[in-house]
């Protein structure tokens, strides 16, 4: 389990995260998710008492959410929201933040909270969530990225 510390992300790292995940192949104009980032943390306990499961923190502390939805008519909707959760945790990598994707949303699909967490998060009338990835720094001061990584990597220019 990730132990987040409480340094916000720059909006500017949030937006290179979730913009990274709108140039995957399931991404265009008619075919899109919806992302709702929350970084307030009032309303990251609001949604984890409206989905949370024998009491637990489903977001594990962390400063930001995301939650990724997509069209309740839309046959390829949990893969289109698979594939930007795992792009997004990717992209998050790469700048040094710490990411865990939850994949419990589905669940929320046909039950009568979904309401109150579509109304909280902003989410389109005729989208449901699918997926969500929480973002932070790890609270720990061990270094994110082995040094090991940059042996694997050979350019020629």
């Amino acid at each position: 389990i990730i132990k987040y510390s409480s340094r916000e992300i720059e909006k500017e790292d949030l937006n290179t995260i979730i913009n990274t995940s709108l140039f995957t192949s399931f991404q265009n104009k008619n075919e899109s998710c919806h992302f709702s980032v929350v970084c307030s943390q009032e309303c990251i306990t609001k949604i984890n008492s409206i989905i949370k499961k024998d009491g637990e923190d489903v977001f594990m502390g962390a400063p930001v959410v995301i939650i990724i939805s997509s069209s309740k008519s839309d046959s390829s909707a949990q893969e289109k929201c698979i594939e930007a959760s795992k792009t997004m945790a990717l992209a998050a990598h790469s700048l040094g933040i710490a990411s865990y994707i939850i994949e419990d949303f589905s669940t929320l699909k046909n039950s009568s909270k979904l309401n109150d967490c579509q109304q909280e998060l902003m989410i389109p009338e005729d989208f449901v969530p699918y997926e969500g990835i929480v973002l932070g720094y790890k609270a720990d001061s061990e270094p994110y990225f082995s040094e090991q990584i940059s042996d694997n990597i050979t350019y020629i220019y």
